[in-house]
Protein backbone atom coordinates (compact mmCIF):
# COMPACT_ATOMS: atom_id res chain seq x y z
CA UNK A 1 0.00 0.00 0.00
CA UNK A 2 1.31 3.46 -1.01
CA UNK A 3 1.65 6.60 1.86
CA UNK A 4 -0.63 9.07 0.96
CA UNK A 5 1.62 12.92 0.94
CA UNK A 6 -0.19 13.77 4.21
CA UNK A 7 1.40 10.66 5.96
CA UNK A 8 4.63 11.31 4.05
CA UNK A 9 4.19 15.05 5.28
CA UNK A 10 3.92 14.25 8.95
CA UNK A 11 6.85 11.61 8.74
CA UNK A 12 9.18 14.15 7.69
CA UNK A 13 7.99 16.48 10.48
CA UNK A 14 8.52 14.13 12.91
CA UNK A 15 11.66 13.65 11.65
CA UNK A 16 12.50 17.02 11.19
CA UNK A 17 11.30 17.56 15.17
CA UNK A 18 14.15 14.61 15.96
CA UNK A 19 16.83 16.50 14.18
CA UNK A 20 16.62 19.70 16.00
CA UNK A 21 16.04 18.23 19.84
CA UNK A 22 19.04 16.12 18.46
CA UNK A 23 21.08 19.53 17.08
CA UNK A 24 20.00 20.73 20.76
CA UNK A 25 21.63 18.29 22.12
CA UNK A 26 24.59 18.23 20.20
CA UNK A 27 24.90 22.34 20.95
CA UNK A 28 25.16 20.87 24.21
CA UNK A 29 28.40 19.37 23.47
CA UNK A 30 31.79 21.24 24.42
CA UNK A 31 33.23 23.42 22.16
CA UNK A 32 36.08 22.00 20.68
CA UNK A 33 34.55 18.50 20.49
CA UNK A 34 31.46 19.87 18.83
CA UNK A 35 33.55 21.52 15.98
CA UNK A 36 36.13 18.84 15.92
CA UNK A 37 32.96 16.18 15.10
CA UNK A 38 31.74 18.50 12.19
CA UNK A 39 34.87 18.45 10.65
CA UNK A 40 35.12 15.07 11.03
CA UNK A 41 31.84 14.25 9.91
CA UNK A 42 32.47 16.20 6.32
CA UNK A 43 31.67 13.25 4.29
CA UNK A 44 27.93 13.61 4.72
CA UNK A 45 27.81 17.12 3.33
CA UNK A 46 24.23 17.67 3.84
CA UNK A 47 24.24 16.72 7.06
CA UNK A 48 27.13 18.87 7.68
CA UNK A 49 25.59 22.18 6.56
CA UNK A 50 22.34 21.78 8.23
CA UNK A 51 24.34 21.55 11.11
CA UNK A 52 26.09 24.65 10.17
CA UNK A 53 23.25 27.09 9.53
CA UNK A 54 22.69 26.55 13.94
CA UNK A 55 26.42 27.25 14.80
CA UNK A 56 26.55 30.91 16.39
CA UNK A 57 29.33 32.88 14.53
CA UNK A 58 31.91 32.52 16.96
CA UNK A 59 31.91 28.67 16.30
CA UNK A 60 31.90 29.42 12.62
CA UNK A 61 34.96 31.78 12.81
CA UNK A 62 36.87 28.94 14.31
CA UNK A 63 35.81 26.65 11.18
CA UNK A 64 36.89 29.20 8.75
CA UNK A 65 39.67 27.00 7.40
CA UNK A 66 37.75 23.94 7.22
CA UNK A 67 35.14 26.21 5.54
CA UNK A 68 37.51 27.76 3.16
CA UNK A 69 38.92 24.23 2.33
CA UNK A 70 35.85 23.13 0.95
CA UNK A 71 35.31 26.71 -1.31
CA UNK A 72 38.86 25.55 -3.32
CA UNK A 73 37.45 23.33 -5.64
CA UNK A 74 34.18 23.31 -7.88
CA UNK A 75 31.69 20.28 -5.92
CA UNK A 76 27.80 20.61 -5.58
CA UNK A 77 28.15 22.53 -2.17
CA UNK A 78 30.35 24.71 -3.10
CA UNK A 79 27.80 27.70 -3.21
CA UNK A 80 26.53 26.31 0.55
CA UNK A 81 29.64 26.55 1.62
CA UNK A 82 30.33 29.84 0.57
CA UNK A 83 27.37 31.46 1.58
CA UNK A 84 28.16 29.84 5.05
CA UNK A 85 31.07 32.11 4.41
CA UNK A 86 29.22 35.30 3.43
CA UNK A 87 27.44 34.92 6.76
CA UNK A 88 30.01 36.08 8.88
CA UNK A 89 31.00 39.64 9.87
CA UNK A 90 32.19 41.26 6.83
CA UNK A 91 34.91 43.05 9.03
CA UNK A 92 36.27 40.01 10.90
CA UNK A 93 36.26 38.40 7.53
CA UNK A 94 38.77 40.74 6.20
CA UNK A 95 40.69 40.79 8.99
CA UNK A 96 41.38 37.38 8.54
CA UNK A 97 40.63 35.14 5.62
CA UNK A 98 44.25 36.51 3.71
CA UNK A 99 45.74 34.18 6.80
CA UNK A 100 43.29 31.33 6.33
CA UNK A 101 43.71 30.92 2.70
CA UNK A 102 47.71 31.46 2.25
CA UNK A 103 48.70 27.81 3.54
CA UNK A 104 45.62 26.72 0.95
CA UNK A 105 46.99 29.02 -2.07
CA UNK A 106 51.11 28.46 -1.34
CA UNK A 107 50.65 24.61 -3.66
CA UNK A 108 47.37 26.24 -5.12
CA UNK A 109 46.38 26.06 -9.03
CA UNK A 110 44.73 28.03 -10.84
CA UNK A 111 41.33 26.48 -10.35
CA UNK A 112 42.25 26.99 -6.48
CA UNK A 113 42.89 30.61 -7.04
CA UNK A 114 39.56 31.55 -9.44
CA UNK A 115 37.90 29.57 -6.65
CA UNK A 116 39.36 32.07 -4.18
CA UNK A 117 38.41 34.97 -5.95
CA UNK A 118 34.71 33.99 -6.63
CA UNK A 119 34.26 34.11 -3.31
CA UNK A 120 36.31 37.48 -2.51
CA UNK A 121 34.57 39.18 -5.13
CA UNK A 122 31.76 38.97 -2.89
CA UNK A 123 33.19 39.84 0.12
CA UNK A 124 35.34 43.09 -1.18
CA UNK A 125 36.93 44.92 -4.25
CA UNK A 126 40.32 45.11 -2.44
CA UNK A 127 40.94 42.03 -1.09
CA UNK A 128 39.69 40.60 -5.12
CA UNK A 129 42.33 43.03 -6.22
CA UNK A 130 45.27 41.55 -4.02
CA UNK A 131 44.60 38.09 -4.80
CA UNK A 132 44.30 39.04 -8.50
CA UNK A 133 47.83 41.06 -8.38
CA UNK A 134 49.31 38.24 -6.80
CA UNK A 135 48.12 35.49 -8.95
CA UNK A 136 49.19 38.44 -11.79
CA UNK A 137 52.29 37.80 -10.11
CA UNK A 138 52.53 34.00 -10.45
CA UNK A 139 55.06 31.83 -12.28
CA UNK A 140 52.38 30.24 -13.54
CA UNK A 141 50.41 30.68 -16.52
CA UNK A 142 47.15 29.61 -16.10
CA UNK A 143 47.33 31.37 -12.55
CA UNK A 144 48.49 34.94 -14.26
CA UNK A 145 45.48 33.89 -16.67
CA UNK A 146 42.95 33.88 -13.14
CA UNK A 147 44.57 36.91 -11.99
CA UNK A 148 43.63 38.65 -15.41
CA UNK A 149 39.99 37.71 -15.58
CA UNK A 150 39.25 39.25 -11.84
CA UNK A 151 41.60 42.68 -12.52
CA UNK A 152 39.44 42.69 -15.69
CA UNK A 153 35.96 41.67 -14.29
CA UNK A 154 37.04 44.53 -11.15
CA UNK A 155 37.85 47.22 -14.25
Amino acid sequence: MKTSAEDLWNQMEQAHQTFRRLVGEFKSVDKATRLRLIQEGCKNRPLTLAILEYLVDDELKDLLPFLMSHVRSVHGYIGHFRRVILSLPKEWLLEHIEAVAEPLLQAGDDQEYRRFLELYIQIDPQLTKRLAQRALASRDPNIQEAGQDFIEKLD
